[in-house]
């Protein structure tokens, strides 16, 4: 039993042409195939509500049916007249592309399908800290993108609109400049491509249907990753009236440390210690990325002499394996000294000859 024409497009019997546009624009766009690559059910809902839209957006047609429902389009019955067009057909001439669109008839059309638009893609450049790499912490992220207007979807059309033919392109959507020999095809200034023009278009957005929306956005920062890694989420873009949405793209700056530096996978830090403790030995806590270490400083540790501490560094982001940390000791020697401190270097010198 085939399905009601008003639930496949989620709209009431009393509605507006204006909003059965709409609506058919959004679930258009929802269900395109293009958009959903190698799902069978999308392509078939596709259908119907194209379908749907066919017969509700053409008022004799639409008259027919609500008198006498889809009997009244069995070639057996009231008559001829129906669902006869290809569902590509009625999308291309909806967003103004006609047979050469911006999406080809995928069953039997005469032109090969182009590529789907889509809107801009955004970079955003995210700084996190060293603790975040090793830890993949969540970071939220507030960016602006453009999206389609609540109004009118971004298609500029409300029910105070008339849609006549753009008088520049005369509906195709394109223009011709002859160079010489040449001749170059554009897409038509005056009404962006679509075909068409609005009187009374939709004045709560841009030109283009779009408006500046603040986003949030949670990001997962992956452990182990490198300054320059860059994240993508699909979808994350600009909005497009006639297509599918950019992409957002975050570059991770990891920034830099005072006390430790990355080498690969392992940290490398300095440490200053007293004289006397380094000949004597001593022990000292560290604060790391990775919380307190405590660390052991061998009696007669030399300058630069250099401490392993095993797997303080940071994961490799392949393997997870954590990496070291190295601490680098260095030495410092007194300004000055009372003359006690000086006797008692002097009696350690003469003691070592």
């Amino acid at each position: 039993m085939k399905e009601d024409y008003y639930n496949l497009l989620e709209i009431d019997r009393n509605a507006t042409q204006a909003e059965i546009k709409k609506a058919y624009r959004k679930l258009a766009i929802k269900w395109h195939p293009d958009k959903n690559q190698g799902d069978a059910n999308a392509e078939e809902h596709f259908k119907k509500i194209s379908e749907a839209f066919e017969v509700l957006s053409d008022q004799n047609k639409r008259n027919k049916y609500d008198q006498f429902g889809h009997e009244g389009f069995n070639q057996n019955s009231h008559g001829t007249g129906g669902f006869h067009k290809n569902p590509f057909d009625i999308f291309n001439s909806f967003f103004g592309g006609g047979s050469g669109g911006q999406f080809s008839d995928m069953f039997g059309g005469r032109n090969p399908r182009h590529r789907q638009k889509r809107g801009q893609d955004l970079k955003f450049d995210l700084n996190v800290s060293l603790k975040d790499i090793i830890s993949g912490n969540d970071v939220e992220i507030k960016y602006t993108k453009k999206k389609l207007c609540n109004s009118c979807q971004g298609i500029k059309i409300t029910s105070n609109s008339r849609v006549t033919t753009c008088n520049t392109c005369h509906g195709h959507g394109v223009v011709y400049n002859n160079m010489g020999v040449m001749q170059i095809q554009q897409i038509c200034p005056a009404c962006q491509g679509s075909g068409k023009h609005i009187v009374n278009s939709c004045t709560q957005c841009d030109p283009h249907g779009l408006n500046p929306s603040n986003e949030k956005l949670k990001i997962n920062i992956p452990k182990g990753c490198h300054s320059g890694t860059r994240l993508r989420v699909s979808g994350g873009g600009d909005e497009f009236p006639e297509g599918i949405a950019g992409d957002l793209y975050i570059i991770i700056h990891a920034n830099s440390s005072d006390n430790f530096k990355r080498d690969g996978d392992d940290l490398i830090c300095e440490r200053h210690f007293d004289f006397y403790d380094i000949i004597l030995g001593t022990s000292d806590v560290l604060d790391s990325p990775h919380g307190q270490i405590k660390i052991n400083i061998p009696k007669t540790t030399q300058p630069d002499a250099i401490l392993k501490v095993k797997g303080h560094g940071v994961p490799n982001q392949t393997t997870q394996v954590l990496g070291d940390l190295y601490v680098i000791v260095k030495v410092d020697l007194p300004n000055k000294m009372t003359s006690d401190q000086e006797k008692i270097l002097k009696l350690y010198r003469e003691s070592s000859n």
